[in-house]
């Protein structure tokens, strides 16, 4: 799992190579992942409730949990290197 953690941080570094300073930008970037979150979970819970097979596989969620490591990872990057 650890691996598509990684994965997932460099593909995103390699999308978007510049990632803002300002702290109200990387929370507009981190909520709109959150909220992919949301959006894939919610789907894929009303297959499940809706006892259909063709609901939002499990695998959408957790691939935008891992956007959201990405972009914290790097916001976390940003800030840690601003201290110093």
């Amino acid at each position: 799992m650890t691996d598509q953690f990684q994965d997932a941080y460099d593909d995103a570094c390699r999308r978007h190579p510049t990632f803002p300073d300002a702290l109200d930008s990387m929370g507009t970037i981190l909520a709109e992942e959150l909220l992919e979150v949301v959006q894939a979970g919610l789907k894929a819970l009303q297959a499940i409730n809706d006892h259909r097979d063709e609901g939002l596989p499990l695998e959408s969620v957790v691939a935008e949990i891992r956007h959201v490591h990405a972009v914290s990872r790097r916001s976390l990057e940003r800030l840690d290197g601003a201290k110093g």
